[in-house]
């Protein structure tokens, strides 16, 4: 089960593979992209992944969750626009948080159920960078 947006066609910026880094790429703050369109179209292709509705109608901010029926999982994966509108945190257990730590490309901002970590990816990061970190949750909710 995914669910399928019909977003307007993917931003150069994304398609090309970068992200928007702002002034100072590596400043540590949570990754942004000129748009993130590229990015949800790419999340919703993945098998599984759904668009979770917004409770409480927060203007440009989404989830995506994990939830495959078969193997009894629905575990949020991601939420975008949480700070100023672009960033990118995703879920990632505590040793994964501490690996992409360890080699720049993120900081952990709050600590989650399960031995898991919201992990805000840092500005700057690559498209291939950010599809890392969001695969290794992926795989993880799904091991």
């Amino acid at each position: 089960m995914r669910h399928g947006g019909n977003d307007a066609a993917v931003p150069l910026a994304f398609e090309q593979g970068r992200v928007d880094t702002m002034k100072n790429e590596h400043s540590g703050r949570a990754a942004r992209v000129e748009s993130s369109n590229g990015l949800h179209e790419w999340l919703s292709s993945l098998p599984w992944i759904v668009e979770r509705p917004d409770p409480l109608a927060m203007p440009g901010i989404r989830t995506y969750a994990v939830a495959c029926e078969p193997l009894g999982v629905r575990q949020l994966l991601l939420v975008t626009g949480r700070s100023g509108g672009r960033s990118i945190d995703v879920v990632v257990p505590n040793v994964v948080a501490a690996r992409c730590e360890h080699a720049g490309l993120g900081r952990t901002v709050a600590p989650m159920p399960a031995e898991h970590a919201l992990l805000a990816v840092r500005a700057g990061a690559s498209r291939d960078e950010v599809e890392r970190v969001i695969l290794q949750a992926y795989d993880a909710a799904l091991a």
